[in-house]
């Protein structure tokens, strides 16, 4: 009977540490992912004409330019004009936009990203996800 319970416990014991570690591991994906949100550099990039005292909030013409932009560089990235995108293919795109992502974090962002759950991104997806990024309304690893 000790050794059952030495044996149950120890079990509930590492699922704990497997719960915790995971935790800690969306906890650093998560800062990471906060340092996405309202990218000036994306935003300065994409549009350079753009004074800093602007905020956050994008007028239409000026979320038109990120779109066409995105647009622009989905096609760049989609060579066999599949019109969807994988992972290796939006890490590339995101790097073209100025934007080095962390395999961990890229991982992240294709879920969020991926609407339709198909597992690859499509053109309008990957530019809601660069607008997104710009005004800084990506959710959390929580949402």
């Amino acid at each position: 009977i000790i050794g059952v319970k030495f044996q149950q416990r120890y079990d509930e014991m590492m699922r704990e540490k497997k719960i915790f570690a995971e935790r800690d591991r969306l906890k650093v994906i998560e800062k990471k992912i906060s340092t996405l949100k309202g990218m000036k550099s994306l935003a300065t990039s994409l549009l350079p004409l753009r004074l800093p005292s602007a905020g956050t909030a994008l007028t239409p013409q000026e979320t038109k330019t990120i779109e066409d932009k995105a647009d622009e560089v989905f096609g760049t990235v989609d060579v066999g004009k599949k019109g969807e995108i994988g992972f290796d293919d939006v890490g590339l795109a995101m790097k073209i936009l100025g934007m080095e992502i962390e395999e961990d974090v890229l991982q992240v962002m294709m879920i969020i990203m991926d609407d339709d759950n198909s597992g690859s991104v499509d053109q309008r997806e990957f530019s809601n996800f660069v607008v997104k990024c710009v005004t800084g309304d990506l959710p959390t690893t929580q949402d």
